[in-house]
């Protein structure tokens, strides 16, 4: 609606059902995107920063980060770490857990949205068949159904 200046003003206009089950959803997917950005960041970073404080080849510290992010428990490599690689390994175990922990409930949640909201949607459709009284389905509305329902006294 515009204002006296001719300006347009967005009203608050509520959401739909529909709509809003469909940001969430999105909102949901989202986050899992990012959960999953942020685990791949965090094993890239752990990788980089192996390599080059540790002088571990690629595979290396590519193992060295994951073991770290999952917990399984490792020894250090051949010789210890540096107080530099331990930091570096505090950091991949602290940001590698919290960004598993993120995704794993952004999946969780996704999961369950779909599940929950699957079956408000069928519940709400079995209503709204069952308050149907003394209704014509007409399947297909081409020619032949236009005139059909032509013929139909409502």
């Amino acid at each position: 609606m515009p204002d006296p200046s001719g300006v347009w003003i967005a009203a608050n206009v509520p959401i739909s059902g529909e709509r809003r089950k469909a940001e969430a959803m999105m909102t949901t997917k989202r986050q899992l995107r990012i959960g999953v950005a942020a685990v791949g960041f965090v094993l890239v970073g752990g990788t980089i920063g192996y390599t080059l404080i540790e002088g571990l080849t690629v595979s290396a510290a590519l193992y060295f980060t994951v073991i770290t992010i999952s917990t399984v428990g490792f020894s250090e490599p051949a010789g210890g770490l540096s107080g530099w690689g331990r930091i570096l390994t505090i950091v991949v175990l602290l940001g590698g857990v919290g960004t598993l922990f993120y995704t794993a409930a952004a999946g969780f949640e996704a999961m369950i949205e779909d599940i929950v909201g699957g079956a408000r949607k069928r519940r709400r459709q079995k209503r709204r068949i069952d308050s149907m009284r003394d209704h014509i389905i007409v399947c297909g509305f081409g020619r032949v159904g236009a005139n059909t329902w032509a013929q139909l006294d409502p």
